[in-house]
């Protein structure tokens, strides 16, 4: 089954690249680097892996001023 048809089952409303935004932005507030987030997507590329993250300005700012 795919997870359009297990969410649908399940009355999850949204689409599956919700859940995958929603992982990787999960990672990305816990620390994780982009590149560790591309490699747990499975993405070829960087470009990829940004459309799926939403970096906002305090994060930024603890990552490169460790404030």
């Amino acid at each position: 089954e795919s997870i359009r048809e297990l969410m649908r089952k399940a009355n999850i409303p949204g689409k599956p690249y919700w859940l995958r935004h929603t992982f990787a932005q999960n990672l990305l507030e816990s620390g994780a680097s982009i590149i560790e987030i591309k490699e747990m997507l499975g993405h070829d590329s960087i470009k990829t892996t940004k459309k799926y993250l939403h970096i906002d300005i305090q994060l930024m700012r603890e990552v490169l001023f460790d404030e």
